[in-house]
């Protein structure tokens, strides 16, 4: 229940791997639309998440069909 720009900290261990917790945590925010900065203290091997906006999803740039000679 993190706020923008509040950052939450998860600590992994054998039972929750880095790459589990990884992949929860983008499972999560797609499933609930809540967008994270994420970074990995691998001396500690904590996962620091950090609640962020979305990211920009600007629409693809129209790719012109290319004129026969």
């Amino acid at each position: 229940m993190l706020k923008m720009g509040e950052t939450g900290a998860i600590a992994c261990s054998k039972e929750f791997p880095f790459e589990d917790v990884h992949e929860y945590v983008r499972a999560y925010s797609l499933h609930k639309r809540k967008w994270f900065k994420m970074r990995h203290d691998t001396v500690s091997n904590i996962v620091y998440a950090e609640r962020a906006k979305p990211p920009p999803w600007e629409k693809p740039i129209a790719i012109e069909e290319e004129e026969e000679l």
